[in-house]
């Protein structure tokens, strides 16, 4: 008879023993987060193809980078956070957002997660809302370009922003690597190498 893990911990893809209830930020490695998200599929798997919530979270990092913020310092700011909006979801399986409001648990522990990231790439807490629009400005681009069938009760009106991208979905391994490059690009090489874990050969 096999005895039952009792440890409210999951284990990450490079080894990490990892306590989503009660995140450090010490255990929070960027492979970690690129490979979970890359291996995620965007709308709970009812996109048409497998898109990434990798390949999305760079989409929305880009386009804060190009179209959002005053300076170059606000805009740096701001496309790392777009980067990083979902990183939560490498170590608890996200919920639906019109399902969210109703599990008010679910977002403090998301909130908990978040705040560890933050501390982790020295980020400000909390994340601007620009990051939402541009969350949702994507999301408009990934309905126009096929991944998402449009919902007649979806409200995209003119009012909506749009990221006016043609998005192609990318395999699991292209989307992974997409995303530790934005980091890179972002963050610098020293950062990458600090927050930096092999995963397994």
């Amino acid at each position: 008879m096999s005895v039952p893990h009792m440890r409210a911990s999951v284990a990450t893809y490079t080894g990490i023993e990892f306590f989503p209830l009660a995140p450090r930020f010490e255990d929070i490695y960027i492979l970690d987060i690129a490979h979970a998200l890359a291996m995620s599929c965007r709308f709970n798997g009812h996109s048409r193809d497998f898109y990434s919530i990798a390949q999305h979270s760079v989409h929305v990092s880009e386009w804060l980078m190009k179209n959002v913020g005053t300076n170059a310092t606000e805009k740096l700011m701001l496309a790392k956070w777009g980067l990083l909006h979902d990183a939560s979801e490498a170590y608890i399986p996200d919920m639906c957002a019109p399902i969210k409001p109703f599990f008010p648990s679910f977002r403090t522990v998301e909130s908990y997660l978040l705040i560890a990231i933050a501390q982790r790439f020295g980020l400000p807490w909390p994340i601007p809302d620009v990051v939402k629009y541009a969350d949702k400005a994507v999301l408009k681009s990934e309905v126009d370009s096929g991944i998402m069938t449009f919902c007649e009760w979806w409200n995209f009106g003119e009012e909506h922003p749009d990221a006016n991208r043609t998005i192609e979905p990318m395999s699991l391994d292209e989307a992974e690597q997409f995303f530790v490059d934005e980091f890179e690009y972002l963050f610098g090489k020293n950062e990458l190498a600090r927050t930096y874990r092999p995963g397994p050969s």
